[in-house]
């Protein structure tokens, strides 16, 4: 929502210009001090997009909108009825009734504006960390639990053998979803601040469609595929039988990697407008659903198997999240890029079929990561996953070539491109047709042929 439409929203909910006694602002607050109380609207002021709360204090009805406020105060004073109320003297304010806030107030203000996000922020990491706490109850119990006599010969996997699993799940999220979207929240705070809805809602399908998208779903289809022989890459220590035992909860955790990009791109959206208290809603789904799942896998399921449903607790978590914070965005982008989005998402989940298919190839020919094939279950499951992470991402990309997703032009022409501004000038002319070749080859693009 733009300032100027921010502004005529918050006087109409204010009771309009004649309801204004007095009308200021400080560092992060419009200060209002209204004729009747009765005629302000608090709800329809604090449900407007870009509003972060409202407040009552000292007399005044006080609009905590952040770091844009002078630029929707100024926006205010240029409505009809609004140009003579902005006068900050102090004769007006005590002859309506009001009261000017001293230094020390504002002072107060400004930390308390600062500081509340934060402590909303936090109090969803603990909720969420409620989650992470029923799975470690769940893993303990585990391991009291494959003592016993039916459970001779199995193993049964525990907290440290989901830990391990934990390793090879979060590789993707450390090596490319933080570090990309956590650069493109910079920016979408930067549009917030400034009222720019359209600009945070292209950086929101930007990189959901390609860093999250392409990236998630290939290393989700991957990990999925190569669980067993990427835990014994990741985790050497493990035997065959327990990285064999422990790939299915990889698996199921491998499925919630695409979910897992979604919910953290879209916590940065409400991160960018400082909406920690909703986002608190979402936060709850993350943090109950897995206490829920790990309940239900202690009562209902084997105990082989209970780590299993943790790791599903874990995806339905980010399954629930992703879900939940939707409609909590919507309130500051009523309009989302979602058609393209999931067009996106469908095409890229159709390209990785046939990678999952090529990658379960290679690990039937090459057999288990068993020491067979070179001596040592290392070496034999650092080969799997070569070959086949070579093999499947190739077939993923010129898939997704052919069904035309044309995000993967967004992604890997800078890749291919970047390079020549190291080559020297005899270089650059014979290097760059080659390198715009292969850029438009991957993302459908007009090529030109190298020479």
């Amino acid at each position: 929502m733009k300032n100027h439409e921010l502004g005529e929203k918050i006087l109409q909910g204010l009771g309009g210009p004649e309801n204004i006694a007095h009308f200021t602002h400080c560092a992060t607050r419009l200060r209002v001090t209204p004729s009747s109380n009765e005629k302000v609207d608090r709800t329809k002021i604090e449900n407007l997009p870009g509003v972060l709360s409202i407040i009552e204090q000292s007399g005044q009805t006080q609009v905590v909108l952040g770091d844009r406020v002078e630029a929707v105060y100024n926006e205010m004073l240029t409505l009809p009825g609004m140009k003579n109320l902005g006068e900050d003297d102090d004769s007006k304010a005590k002859s309506s009734g009001g009261k000017k806030a001293g230094w020390l107030t504002n002072v107060f203000d400004v930390l308390s504006d600062s500081f509340r996000p934060l402590l909303w922020a936090l109090l969803g990491t603990a909720v969420v960390s409620v989650g992470d706490i029923a799975t470690a109850n769940l893993g303990a119990r585990a391991v009291t639990e494959a003592y016993l006599p039916q459970y001779d010969g199995v193993v049964v996997p525990s907290k440290t053998l989901y830990d391990n699993t934990q390793l090879v799940y979060m590789l993707p999220q450390s090596l490319v979803t933080t570090s990309i979207i956590t650069a493109l929240f910079t920016r979408m705070s930067s549009k917030a601040a400034a009222g720019d809805r359209d600009g945070v809602r292209d950086d929101l399908s930007l990189g959901l469609r390609t860093v999250v998208a392409v990236f998630m779903v290939l290393f989700a289809a991957g990990i999925a595929t190569l669980a067993a022989p990427a835990l014994q890459l990741f985790a050497p220590s493990l035997s065959w039988a327990e990285a064999d035992a422990s790939s299915p909860i990889l698996m199921v955790l491998a499925i919630g990697i695409i979910f897992q990009g979604i919910w953290f791109t879209a916590q940065r959206v409400m991160l960018a407008y400082s909406d920690t208290k909703r986002l608190l809603i979402a936060d709850a789904v993350v943090g109950i659903v897995p206490v829920i799942l790990c309940l239900g896998s202690y009562l209902l399921l084997p105990a082989n198997y209970w780590m299993v449903g943790a790791a599903a607790g874990s995806l339905l978590s980010q399954v629930g999240g992703s879900a939940a914070v939707i409609p909590l965005i919507r309130r500051h982008l009523p309009r989302l890029d979602s058609r393209r989005v999931v067009s996106t998402y469908i095409r890229l989940i159709v390209a990785a079929m046939p990678a999952v298919v090529v990658g379960l190839a290679v690990r039937r020919i090459l057999g288990p990561s068993d020491g067979t094939l070179t001596g040592t279950r290392a070496f034999d499951a650092l080969i799997t996953v070569l070959v086949a992470a070579l093999l499947m991402t190739s077939v993923y990309l010129l898939t997704a070539r052919l069904l035309e997703v044309g995000e993967l032009a967004v992604l890997f022409s800078p890749l291919l491109l970047a390079p020549l501004a190291l080559l020297p000038p005899s270089c650059l002319a014979s290097a760059a047709p080659c390198a715009l070749l292969l850029a438009g080859a991957l993302s459908g693009l007009p090529t030109v042929k190298c020479r």
